[in-house]
């Protein structure tokens, strides 16, 4: 257990927190590392009959960052403090010079290396007043001990300021080096992290400039067969009979809904990538919900005779927003209509599992075969197939789906074997009524 806890401490110093700005977690290895070496001053302090005044500093300093960092390290508080531990920082070394022989090497280094320290974790705006503070004490503890020496506590004797200079550079040293590995780890974790993050943006930058010349081409074909069938009813609406204006505005009817679900999907994705998509979650009955978009897809599913079936029922309450749970089922069926041929049967089933509701949308289709499965929910791969009618899809539809089932904290994937069927299974975290 004791053993345990060591670790964690030394992790702790050499390391920080992952979880942790690099700015908390150098406030925290310090707060650390301060418990450790105003103990042993304490400790030093007794041994050696230092003044009363120096032993009470030290004990005072290891109290208080012992309640420091269990406050920083478990309520997570951070802001309110650094500027009090600089500053009381500051002030006990300056007692602990007057009281304990006046100036030399090694506390200076201390108050340098908290100096330091302070520059980095300050706000910019503050740190000119530190560095008017850190002069300002210096000079005055400089003056008390060239005009002022009588109130300085000496030593016992020159053996007693030898051991105190000497354990001081000690602690200094070893002060520094634990600083220096500290910075030195975390500089080459802020580097991984800035590698992963350039490479996440170039990702996605990539992703998105192959999503818009997909897109340009899926649009230039619609609109080409938009301009091609209104300029032959411009010339010659007075010539040809009904039935014939009758099919091409029937064909105008389709690609102009089929371009404007695609431009209802963009829309969607795009405001969800950019942030600008409002994620609500509600307690909402799942049952109720999956029937209301059953509902709404039942006569796309009646025009290819396709059975609808949701087996969603009694009481079953989920934490989710109800608008992209909607939009996840809706093109989960739609694609499942798409793909299933006329007179087939989808299903849309629940499962409890521990904590989570899994949903499966299952038709027996034409199935999806294992290499484009891999690439259902790749950006980079973006697909779309012609569906056992000759519907077009988006290509859209399943990101979509993936996006909006991970902000929710779920996952989505299929399970399906060519020319049986496919299921579109997706988890959502459940709540209590």
């Amino acid at each position: 257990m004791i053993r345990n806890k060591i670790k964690e401490l030394s992790r702790l110093v050499l390391e920080g927190d992952d979880s942790l700005s690099l700015k908390n977690r150098l406030f925290l290895s310090t707060i650390v590392i301060g418990i450790f070496f105003s103990l042993l001053t304490s400790l030093t302090s007794i041994i050696i009959s230092s003044s009363l005044i120096t032993i009470i500093v030290a004990v005072t300093l290891f109290f208080l960052l012992t309640l420091l960092y269990y406050l920083v390290r478990f309520k997570k508080m951070f802001n309110p403090f650094i500027v009090p531990l600089i500053i009381v920082s500051f002030i006990g070394i300056s007692i602990i010079w007057i009281f304990d022989g006046g100036i030399n090497g090694s506390d200076l280094l201390v108050a340098y290396i908290i100096f330091i320290l302070a520059l980095i974790i300050v706000r910019d705006k503050s740190r000119k007043y530190f560095l008017a503070l850190f002069i300002f004490l210096i000079v005055v503890i400089y003056l008390i001990q060239l005009y002022r020496p009588d109130l300085i506590t000496g030593f016992a004797s020159e053996k007693a300021r030898w051991t105190d200079s000497i354990i001081t550079a000690v602690y200094s040293a070893c002060f520094v080096f634990l600083i220096i590995k500290f910075l030195l780890k975390n500089y080459e974790l802020e580097k991984k992290r800035a590698e992963e993050n350039e490479m996440k943006l170039r990702q996605s930058n990539a992703d998105k400039d192959l999503f818009i010349s997909i897109l340009a081409h899926d649009l230039r074909n619609p609109f080409n067969t938009l301009l091609g069938i209104s300029e032959l009813l411009i010339e010659d609406i007075h010539t040809q009979d009904m039935a014939a204006t009758e099919k091409q505005i029937d064909v105008l009817h389709t690609i102009s809904k089929r371009t404007f679900d695609m431009l209802e999907d963009l829309l969607l994705w795009a405001r969800s990538q950019s942030g600008k998509l409002d994620f609500k979650p509600v307690e909402i009955d799942f049952a109720k919900t999956c029937h209301e978009s059953v509902e709404n897809m039942r006569m796309v599913a009646l025009s290819k005779k396709i059975t609808l079936n949701c087996y969603a029922s009694g009481s079953i309450h989920i934490l989710a927003d109800e608008d992209m749970l909607k939009v996840v089922i809706r093109n989960l069926i739609s694609n499942a209509i798409k793909f299933t041929n006329p007179g087939g049967v989808i299903d849309i089933r629940t499962e409890l599992i521990s904590s989570t509701l899994t949903v499966i949308v299952s038709d027996n289709g034409v199935g999806i075969s294992p290499e484009t499965i891999m690439d259902l929910f790749d950006i980079s791969k973006k697909t779309t197939s012609t569906g056992t009618s000759n519907e077009k899809g988006t290509g859209l539809g399943l990101l979509l789906c993936k996006e909006f089932v991970e902000r929710h904290g779920g996952k989505i994937w299929v399970e399906s074997v060519l020319g049986k069927g496919s299921d579109f299974k997706f988890t959502l975290p459940l709540t209590i009524p």
